[in-house]
């Protein structure tokens, strides 16, 4: 099983990358014991912990010995760094200035297989490797200047619109948008996944995955978390497409979108989208199908433009996808407000946000019809 597999698959990764360099485990601490004893199963040998803590320094925690942050930025260059601490970014930011380690910290994904059994997911973020990903992004920036975009989403509002009428525009769509009748003459420049989460089916959304690349046109390109970078080079998925990846981070930066740094983690994949399509400065984002009417569905069967047996992904839509009113609430709250985050960023630049969903709760930016706006 693919689960069963991950966490060993995820040691010998880091072990082909350590190419016999030193290792050291920054954080002697719990976490830094549990992941000693993943590495001894493979017999990855661990050379020193280090911690910031000056009266761990020159004792042993669990046989090896604590060294300082002085000691540690005087070992040679490529030594491999393992974050085992809860406060991953704080000593990110404080040994990524030297420019000379190869840095990892753990990563967990919490889960669900088609078995029936909850699974924790580890992985070794490889903080070198991933920012020369997330550097690639630089070519999205300001490249909509004086132009127009079309955000597509999956609301029921969408089957009241001919969006053949889109054809050579610069579309943008989500999820399961790649059901729409008319999506090869849409042709979207770029379709966007919300990264895994629980309650859906690992196995499940890994097949959705596989299934969406074989419906999208040819020229559209993708764009994922980096959190689920493993799984689409674990299957192969998108192979002959255009992968870009984003990584996500509770704490924004207020003023600008940087797809080279964190973004705002989105509550609804819709408003991953926004963040790119600002950030390649487009003066005008039009949105169609973001309704966020799905509160009049509670506990039942999620409505969008495709009907619910269209839709493969187990636990997405229907009333196993509920986890109760307060929290639903309290939810939807924070998306609404993500909307106006971004809304106030814009206040002072050269883009405007229209809605042309015909039947939306979200009335934090002003509305308009399609067809007015295709005529002007």
């Amino acid at each position: 099983m693919y689960c069963d597999e991950f966490n060993f698959k995820s040691l010998e990764i880091l072990k082909n990358k350590f190419n016999n360099s030193p290792v050291v485990f920054f954080g002697a601490s719990n976490l830094g014991i549990s992941t000693l004893e993943e590495f001894n199963k493979v017999n990855l040998k661990v050379d020193f912990f280090c911690d910031n803590d000056s009266r761990k320094w020159g004792k042993e925690f669990q046989g090896i010995r604590v060294i300082s942050v002085k000691e540690l930025s005087s070992m040679p260059i490529n030594t491999n760094i393992i974050i085992t601490s809860s406060y991953t970014d704080e000593i990110y930011n404080q040994i990524s200035k030297l420019h000379k380690f190869n840095i990892f910290s753990l990563k967990t994904l919490e889960v669900l297989s088609e078995d029936g059994r909850e699974y924790t997911l580890i992985e070794y973020y490889d903080f070198n490797e991933n920012q020369k990903l997330l550097n690639k992004n630089l070519v999205y920036k300001n490249s909509g200047i004086n132009k127009r975009a079309f955000l597509l989403a999956t609301g029921p509002s969408i089957k009241l619109e001919d969006l053949k009428k889109l054809e050579g525009e610069d579309c943008y769509s989500v999820s399961n948008f790649f059901l729409h009748k008319d999506i090869e003459a849409i042709c979207p420049k770029i379709h966007f996944f919300a990264p895994y989460h629980k309650p859906l089916i690992l196995e499940n959304y890994i097949e959705w995955l596989k299934v969406s690349d074989s419906k999208l046109p040819k020229t559209t390109n993708i764009c994922i978390e980096i959190s689920n970078r493993r799984f689409v080079e674990d299957f192969k998925i998108f192979k002959d497409r255009k992968v870009s990846y984003v990584k996500f981070t509770d704490n924004p930066n207020k003023k600008e979108v940087d797809l080279t740094s964190d973004m705002l983690g989105p509550q609804t994949s819709p408003i991953m989208v926004l963040a790119m399509l600002i950030y390649m400065g487009y003066e005008k984002i039009y949105l169609l199908g973001c309704d966020h009417t799905v509160l009049r569905d509670y506990g039942k069967v999620t409505r969008n433009f495709y009907e619910k047996n269209e839709d493969m992904r187990k636990n997405s839509t229907d009333n196993k996808a509920w986890f109760g009113i307060i929290e639903y609430l309290e939810a939807t709250k924070k998306m609404f407000l993500q909307y106006k985050f971004y809304k106030e960023m814009i206040e002072n630049k050269a883009i405007s946000i229209v809605n042309l969903s015909r039947d939306s709760w979200l009335d934090l930016f002003p509305f308009d019809l399609l067809d007015k706006v295709i005529k002007r």
